[in-house]
């Protein structure tokens, strides 16, 4: 059976961590671990600071803003890595696309 397709991911979608992650912080990394894969992940601090982001449904705009204000990028640069990052989590499973939150 087809794992089912990954929903699109962009500045309006509404995100979040998937439930079945376990997560630990040190030395301001994120290990990320999959039990029922068996898989670990590692996030640098600013995966770990956009994974900080969707602990609870978050609006990807949003979670862009905070990642411009931590690392003083600009708005171009924050949005292109934020969505491309989001994406790669969506596409493991490790974030799900929830419905709108409000404002």
């Amino acid at each position: 059976m087809t794992p089912p397709a990954v929903p699109p991911i962009e500045l309006t979608t509404c995100v979040r961590q998937v439930a079945e992650c376990a997560c630990q912080v040190m030395d301001g990394e994120t290990i990320l671990i999959v039990p029922k894969d068996r898989v670990v992940h590692l996030l640098n601090e600013t995966g770990s600071e956009i994974w900080a982001a969707i602990e609870k449904p978050a609006r990807v705009r949003d979670v862009v803003d905070r990642v411009c204000r931590e690392f003083e990028i600009d708005a171009p640069s924050a949005e292109r890595d934020t969505l491309e990052f989001l994406r790669e989590m969506a596409s493991k499973r490790l974030i799900q696309v929830v419905p709108d939150v409000a404002v």
